[in-house]
């Protein structure tokens, strides 16, 4: 039946299974409700007795009504999340049934052995929810048993406190010794007071009454008995007293460490007292050691019910899909990741270009700069050759023109000769530019 069209038990069931309700809407899902559904009352009802069974712990601790409940609530939750965390955190490999019958054994072992941590976990949840339970369950024993256990606390206390304190004892037994002493020196003086008595009455052993020296010897006799009496009396009464006075106060002292250590026991009658209460009890009753490995076993088969059915079930239409979605939440995340080193890659990539760019850029223009400078220094080099050619010319013309009058009265004076010898040599020599007098310097061209 489609999800829409589940009862709202079912529908509330499935959710706390764990299980993605959107993907149960799918197209052939409707086969997985049932089995989701018991999932999920599993994992509700672990989740009611644990609140229970921490409500009691609690109530055992604090004996406070409302702040029982409310931890009980809150443990209840927090055991209802952890199961359902446990159980859809499961997932059932894709195999083959094709495959070998070994491979097949490999992967169920594989899943087996991922879940083993889960496995722990729910052990763990479940001793945790079963003792405060079994608390509940053996109360009369347990309480019977913390009596018996708080009697022999006490009588451990007393027996502690007595050898603390055993000079009371002590001084007790130093009285009683100088009591009897004391006793003793009276008694001998009293005997011989009636044996000095009777010799003066007569009837003693010498039978001669009267003031004779028998008499006078036992009277003497009893004298010093009465000197001994008295002079051990007056040394050891101060003792006696002082000791009864120390005992008076120690055996005061002593009482009331005991009743506070028997408060204290009478008051330590919480969670862990119950605790060890029941660890003697079923140390010393097997029916109810028995008793308890059930009651833990049960708890830890219904705590971990949800994970043997997933274990042991086939794979359905429910894991397809779901791994259906994960593989493409799987890709799209791959892609994302791409698609931004892609993206990255590009940025840098152009980055790279633009600083390449602007590399070859700064290169043409420092060749162009210098390529301007060089024009720039060959037109003022080109310059100041005609601006030096100029110079020297000048020079040259105001040398010459300085020079003029003596010149032409020489030229005058050489030119007829000149001009027969042009006539009549035959070896006809040119004059250079440079060697004749009147010629402007020559002035080289500065490269």
């Amino acid at each position: 039946m489609p999800m829409t069209t589940a009862n709202p038990i079912t529908r509330f069931l499935i959710t706390c299974s764990g299980t993605t309700r959107a993907i149960l809407t799918e197209k052939g899902c409707e086969i997985e409700h049932p089995k989701y559904a018991g999932i999920g009352a599993t994992i509700l009802f672990t989740a009611v007795l644990a609140a229970l069974s921490g409500g009691y712990a609690m109530s055992t601790v604090f004996h406070n009504k409302w702040l029982s409940i409310a931890f009980g609530l809150l443990w209840g939750l927090i055991i209802f999340n952890l199961d359902r965390l446990i159980v859809s955190s499961i997932r059932k490999t894709s195999s083959n049934p094709n495959v070998s019958l070994s491979k097949r054994f490999g992967l169920k072992t594989n899943e087996f052995l991922k879940a083993l941590p889960r496995l722990g976990l729910a052990i763990f949840i479940s001793v945790v929810i079963t003792r405060p339970i079994e608390l509940k369950i053996f109360e009369s024993e347990i309480q019977a048993q913390i009596t018996k256990d708080l009697i022999q606390e006490r009588t451990l206390i007393e027996d502690a406190v007595k050898t603390e304190f055993a000079d009371i004892d002590n001084l007790e037994r130093v009285n009683i010794d100088l009591r009897n002493r004391l006793i003793e020196l009276q008694n001998e003086w009293n005997r011989r007071v009636k044996v000095a008595s009777s010799e003066l009455e007569g009837w003693g052993g010498t039978h001669r009454p009267g003031y004779g020296s028998e008499y006078k010897k036992r009277q003497a006799e009893a004298k010093e008995a009465q000197g001994a009496m008295n002079a051990f009396e007056a040394r050891y009464s101060p003792v006696i007293q002082a000791n009864e006075r120390t005992i008076e106060n120690r055996k005061a002292l002593r009482n009331t460490r005991i009743e506070e250590a028997k408060l204290r026991i009478d008051q330590s009658s919480g969670l862990l007292k119950r605790l060890e209460a029941f660890s003697n009890l079923s140390a010393t009753h097997g029916s109810v050691f028995l008793a308890s490995i059930f009651i833990l076993l049960l708890f830890i088969l219904l705590e971990t019910a949800p994970l043997f059915v997933k274990l042991l079930s086939s794979r359905g239409p429910y894991d397809e899909y779901l791994e259906t979605v994960e593989h493409e939440a799987y890709a799209t995340r791959e892609k994302n990741v791409s698609d931004v080193n892609d993206r990255i890659n590009t940025d840098v990539a152009l980055s790279r270009q633009r600083n390449a760019d602007r590399l070859q850029a700064e290169i043409r223009l420092t060749q162009s700069t210098l390529a301007s400078l060089q024009t720039l220094i060959a037109k003022e080099v080109n310059e100041a050759q005609v601006e030096i050619a100029k110079a020297t010319l000048a020079d040259w013309k105001n040398r010459q023109l300085s020079h003029l009058p003596s010149r032409e009265a020489a030229r005058s004076a050489v030119a007829p000769s000149v001009a027969n010898t042009g006539t009549g040599n035959n070896n006809n020599m040119p004059v250079s530019a440079g060697n004749s007098p009147l010629s402007p310097p020559i002035v080289k061209q500065i490269a």
